[in-house]
């Protein structure tokens, strides 16, 4: 095994969140993703997402971040603009 053994060093990673929406509704934090990440052909590098009152306020990326913002905006309730 290479490296800290509590750290994911695989080539990909993914979160998925199951959570009841009212609880959902009301999520505030930062998610900071520090993986290169291709989806769909696209690449999204140190990808930074704010949340305040469940929808995403502040999106950025040092590579990808268009691409990014373009997945958020098929969810209309995913980000205030």
């Amino acid at each position: 095994m290479r490296g800290d053994p509590h750290v994911d060093d695989r080539a990909g990673s993914e979160v998925v969140l199951l959570v009841e929406r009212k609880f959902l509704a009301g999520a505030e934090g930062v998610v900071f993703f520090d993986k290169r990440c291709v989806y769909q052909g696209h690449a999204v590098r140190n990808a930074r997402i704010v949340m305040e009152r469940g929808r995403a306020t502040e999106v950025s990326a040092e590579e990808g971040e268009d691409f990014l913002i373009s997945m958020l905006d098929q969810d209309e309730g995913a980000r205030r603009k």
